[in-house]
């Protein structure tokens, strides 16, 4: 009996040791890197020549005196190339697992590089506990230097896609090399370049990242019209572009004007009905509203006489009538006045 209970005794203390055991294990984890990411600045895209702040957090509280970050970080070129970097040997710790590492004095070599901060030493836990051996973390977050600066790639139309055109307005679509701080993207950085009497100003600017629609408004005349780029913008690592763009698409502004007026009703050179009518045709769709009796004038021959009494019509073809004809000659009408088309130009020729 006395037996049996020493070795309930024996194994219950056994139990209790390998518990113990365990669960010392746990609280005793080798410490790992969880995330390295930007701290200061945040963007990823920075200027050649910055400052740059790493934040390290590891999984388990670090005995500080065992960080040393030239030995146990390097900076690692993701893509281009630095003729100089280096990581400053001071650290911040901002909490029991978490630190601030710095880079310095980067200077690219190229348009573009990338740099990432990787842990390849060895540090220890506040338990006592060394990372394992070998380990390396290489997945954290990189800065991008940009040195090149943003130019525009092309100057396209955007509504309408038409060459020519008889509205009020036209919109271009811009493109830069890369994306631009839209805050630095205004209509002072476009002109409105035009041949003729064609004229017209810029009234919008919007879009964002490389892609942005310029309007210009209160288009009139005839004649070509270009968007040119004059002005000044930043990238996001704060490049300012430092080339002027003109060689974009053009528009064409017409007015409208008369083609042709002819003989409708009737349509037979002699008449003596005491009223005949005219097919007046415009080169485009002309706003109907701007058209009337007092935009033709009567051209009389002999002893003919008539007056203009009704216009009728939409779009470009319209019906002049003539009225109270009488006496012998010839009658026909010309057009003298001025219609605007639905773009709002003015006609400046007559017929």
């Amino acid at each position: 009996m006395k037996n049996t209970i020493i070795q309930r005794v024996l194994l219950y203390s056994a139990f209790l040791f390998t518990t113990f055991i365990f669960s010392g294990a746990e609280l005793l984890a080798q410490p790992e890197i969880k995330e390295i990411t930007r701290e200061e600045p945040r963007e990823q895209n920075v200027e050649a020549g910055a400052e740059l702040t790493w934040r390290v957090t590891f999984s388990e509280p670090i005995d500080a005196g065992t960080l040393q970050p030239e030995e146990d970080f390097k900076l690692t070129t993701v893509s281009g190339s630095f003729a100089n970097m280096q990581l400053v040997p001071d650290f911040r710790q901002i909490e029991e697992n978490v630190f601030l590492l710095t880079g310095i004095d980067f200077e690219p070599e190229s348009g573009s590089a990338e740099v990432r901060l990787d842990f390849t030493g060895e540090v220890m836990s506040t338990g006592g506990m060394l990372t394992e051996k070998g380990y390396t973390f290489t997945s954290g977050q990189t800065y991008i230097f940009d040195s090149t600066p943003p130019t525009v790639t092309s100057i396209t139309r955007g509504n309408p896609t038409t060459t020519t055109v008889n509205q009020s307005s036209v919109t271009y679509t811009v493109r830069f090399s890369e994306s631009v701080v839209s805050s630095t993207v205004s209509t002072g950085d476009f002109e409105v370049r035009t041949t003729g009497s064609a004229s017209g100003r810029i009234t919008t600017v919007s879009g964002s990242g490389s892609s942005y629609n310029v309007t210009i408004s209160d288009l009139s005349g005839d004649g070509n019209i270009y968007l040119d780029f004059t002005g000044i913008v930043s990238d996001n690592a704060g490049n300012n572009s430092r080339t002027t763009y003109n060689r974009g698409d053009n528009y064409i502004l017409t007015t409208p004007y008369v083609t042709s007026i002819n003989r409708f009703s009737p349509s037979s050179i002699y008449t003596n009905s005491n009223s005949v009518t005219f097919q007046v045709v415009f080169s485009e769709s002309i706003n109907s509203s701007t058209v009337s009796s007092s935009d033709f004038t009567v051209d009389m021959s002999g002893t003919a006489m008539g007056t203009v009494t009704t216009v009728s019509g939409s779009n470009s073809i319209y019906l002049v009538t003539v009225s109270n004809v009488t006496g012998d000659g010839n009658l026909s009408i010309d057009f003298t006045g001025e219609a605007d088309d639905l773009g709002g130009n003015s006609s400046v020729s007559t017929f």
